[in-house]
């Protein structure tokens, strides 16, 4: 979220400096040339603004981006030469698409439209204002992200030179996750006049008791946690079922609390637990992450997407590595690189790196 917001500022603050910037005598539509194809200068941009926050994430929260140095290389150079790879990317993935006889269905086409629209809903500006045509945005995000998992399931998908065997996938999958139901029962009230207060001592007793009942009977097998749920409301008189919910995490983006991340890693599978979590009192379980592995190898797309979360950042690293081999002689608009000027995007709240160094000593 950290980073779709700086996305976004930066896109706001170009709308202004694209009307200040001149027009000059030289075609600056396009940034670099691929044999007789012109790629638009938008794709470009686009990118930059992805190479951007690639190096803020490269740069301490302490130390502005554009004043960096990344690996040896003024930031500025660092981020522009970054961008122009993913033209590279962009080019590379096209022609393997091209040359593998895959076309984009009609389907695949709307899909690609819809992702763009929905992410140019919310910059509250048009990408057009931004020197991004909608055509061009549509090609470099929407229709990329497609093509790019054709590609990744034609070299690591079944027969694929870079295949992952089901055990391999499992052992990654597996290696870091859990599988869990929940249920949880307040332990504050709130009154009509909206003030809050925490249950008495008994009463939590009480509600902790009736929980560690149904605790006993979903690990006996008497009923499942989403019947247990149902019963809960009715027992604690709470006019209605309580919040459930049912997943699988590694920990890393959801917002639990210490005390479900520490009781979900110790428990057994298997096992249900009553803890308390914040100010609620939760009935937890925790599921065989064999079984969720095996729901999820056994569906096409599931099983694509669960390779891409395990292997999409290598392969991305080996398709910029052919991509700079295979198009490294791509004519470059030096014109209309230049014109773009990174200091226009940079606002007081994005200016800052988000690497934080501390957090690592």
């Amino acid at each position: 979220m950290k980073v779709m917001k700086r996305i976004l500022a930066a896109l706001l603050c170009i709308v202004m400096c694209i009307s200040m910037a001149g027009c000059g005598g030289q075609d600056k539509s396009w940034c670099v040339k691929d044999g007789d194809e012109q790629i638009p200068v938008g794709i470009y941009r686009y990118y930059l603004f992805l190479a951007f926050d690639e190096a803020a994430a490269l740069v301490s929260d302490k130390e502005e981006v554009l004043k960096a140095t990344i690996e040896g290389t003024p930031a500025e150079d660092w981020i522009r030469n970054r961008a122009l790879d993913y033209v590279r990317c962009y080019l590379w993935i096209n022609d393997k698409n091209e040359e593998l006889g895959f076309e984009l269905t009609e389907e695949e086409i709307a899909s690609a439209k819809n992702n763009t629209a929905y992410l140019e809903q919310n910059t509250n500006a048009t990408f057009e204002d931004l020197g991004i045509s909608t055509s061009s945005f549509t090609k470099a995000y929407g229709e990329y992200n497609i093509k790019f998992k054709k590609i990744f399931d034609y070299y690591y998908g079944e027969g694929g030179e870079k295949a992952i065997g089901k055990e391999e996938l499992r052992e990654l999958y597996c290696a870091d996750k859990c599988v869990y139901e929940y249920i949880f029962a307040n332990i504050t009230e709130t009154d009509a006049t909206g003030k809050t207060t925490t249950m008495t001592a008994d009463e939590i007793a009480e509600v902790k008791e009736t929980l560690e009942l149904y605790r006993k009977q979903v690990e006996m097998g008497a009923c499942d946690m989403k019947a247990a749920a149902s019963a809960l409301g009715i027992a604690l008189g709470i006019g209605g079922e309580p919040p459930y919910a049912a997943g699988v995490t590694n920990f890393m983006y959801e917002n639990f609390t210490a005390e479900f991340v520490t009781n979900l890693k110790e428990m057994d599978i298997f096992e249900a637990r009553v803890i308390e979590s914040g100010d609620q009192l939760m009935l937890l379980y925790k599921h065989d992450i064999n079984t969720a592995f095996e729901k999820t190898y056994e569906i096409p797309q599931d099983r694509l997407d669960l390779m891409l979360e395990l292997k999409a950042d290598e392969f991305t690293d080996w398709v910029l590595e052919q991509a700079r081999a295979a198009k490294a002689d791509i004519k470059v608009n030096e014109a209309a690189i230049k014109e773009f000027k990174l200091s226009r995007i940079v606002t007081d709240d994005i200016k800052m790196g988000l690497y934080d160094a501390e957090a690592d000593e």
